[in-house]
């Protein structure tokens, strides 16, 4: 069953979260030392209803902040690409690349719409004290962790983006080009180059399950190599087949099969 980024963002959000909060508990420089006259049995009789309804919206928030991220990634990412030098064949990032930042990005954004819409109901002095039953409760203080978790979690949704954008295949009439995740810059490979092209019908996975999952590789003179089941370029064996089709046709190489855990 496929699940959608938005869904996947509001499930992260509902699990991550509370085991988040738990493990910042332990952290000295994010204690929260109470503040207010009320004890937390009191806070808790008046805002334990609020905090019920905050949890839904938070999920909802980040359903929703996750989904439009992903979205517009999506339509970066197909812009970015409309830019390629024009080829053959063209394998950017699947779109499901994009729900990654897009996911953690909302869990952390989540909190802003969430603060506008207590504080305007609240009032400022009714929400204060609503935060600090939230702090008091988790043990932590919540905007401070907030802006800590901004220093972290923006600068790498931010660079994995970058390099995401920038990581894409392509086959032209001569060559297949790679700009792989972790590089700026195209590598080209010359079909002349190549050294073998092989087919992989079955192999062993780490726990040691047989898995029978068809995949393409090929290998240059220079011993490098693309393997579309290592590649976070996601395709379909039968788009696989087209284009390793059109690669050994030009190339004139013959296709090894390997096969060793045949049914």
């Amino acid at each position: 069953m496929d699940i959608s980024p938005a869904t996947l963002g509001a499930i992260s959000a509902a699990i991550a979260v509370p085991i988040f909060m738990g493990l910042m508990r332990n952290v000295d420089g994010l204690k929260h030392s109470p503040n207010s006259e009320k004890s937390l049995e009191e806070l808790t009789q008046e805002y334990g209803r609020w905090e019920k309804a905050a949890s839904f919206l938070l999920i909802v928030f980040a359903a929703a902040i996750g989904f439009t991220l992903w979205k517009g990634l999506s339509i970066l990412s197909a812009l970015q690409m409309s830019y390629v030098d024009k080829s053959i064949y063209l394998i950017p990032q699947p779109s499901v690349t994009w729900a990654l930042p897009a996911l953690f990005l909302a869990i952390f954004l989540s909190a802003v719409p969430l603060h506008y819409l207590y504080l305007s109901l609240l009032g400022r002095q009714r929400y204060a004290e609503y935060t600090e039953y939230g702090n008091q409760k988790s043990r932590v203080n919540s905007w401070k962790l907030l802006r800590y978790m901004g220093y972290v979690v923006i600068p790498i949704c931010l660079v994995f983006t970058f390099l995401s954008l920038d990581s894409y295949a392509r086959v032209t009439n001569s060559s297949l080009i790679i700009n792989r995740f972790f590089s700026v810059g195209e590598a080209e490979y010359r079909f002349s180059e190549i050294k073998a092209i092989e087919l992989t019908k079955s192999f062993k996975a780490p726990n040691g399950n047989v898995v029978r999952k068809p995949y393409y590789s090929i290998e240059f003179v220079d011993d490098t190599s693309y393997n579309f089941h290592k590649s976070l370029h996601d395709l379909s064996f039968e788009q696989q087949t087209e284009i390793i089709n059109y690669i050994s046709g030009i190339a004139g190489s013959e296709i090894s099969v390997i096969d060793p855990y045949p049914r």
